[in-house]
């Protein structure tokens, strides 16, 4: 019974998720990894169709696993944020208290995600493998890694960090 309340609770919160991508007021992020949350405990399966969904999957991987956006996911972010904010205050007849409250919470949001962390992938040239290393640094951050070795010992102490919080 309670698998099934977490399953009709994660589909639900997956729902929200979705429309929270397109009304500026409805969160996106929390919906998805609640539902994350939910089928991860009840439906591996669902939680797996969640994560590797080619629309919402990267996204959700990448601020759940290293709390962090692409540059390229914060900039298309704040401008549907701030066009559907803007598109409510002009073409509704709401109060102007109302338009307040909505910059007022347009500018939290958008300070939240350009003060997380972003990240890029660096071909991995320290070794003969082909694969990418990891490697992020904080919007405040004032320098980042010089070479390929300090690239390297930055991804094997976030990969330390991982398997300490599992």
């Amino acid at each position: 019974m309670k698998q099934k309340i977490y399953i009709f609770v994660g589909i639900i919160s997956t729902i929200l998720g979705i429309i929270g991508a397109f009304l500026p007021l409805m969160p996106t992020t929390p919906f998805l990894i609640l539902a994350s949350f939910l089928f991860a405990r009840s439906s591996p399966k669902l939680n797996n169709l969640l994560l590797k969904n080619r629309l919402l999957g990267e996204y959700l991987t990448n601020y759940i696993e290293h709390r962090s956006l692409p540059l390229s996911s914060k900039i298309k972010t704040i401008s549907l944020l701030w066009l559907g904010l803007l598109a409510t205050i002009f073409f509704t007849n709401i109060p102007f208290y109302v338009q307040l409250i909505l910059i007022f919470i347009g500018i939290c949001v958008s300070l939240h995600i350009i003060f997380l962390e972003k990240f890029f992938y660096r071909k991995n040239t320290f070794n003969d493998s082909d694969t990418s290393v990891f490697y992020r640094h904080s919007a405040l951050d004032a320098e980042s890694p010089k070479n390929n070795e300090e690239i390297a010992e930055q991804a094997r102490n976030d990969d330390r960090k991982n398997i300490l919080l599992k």
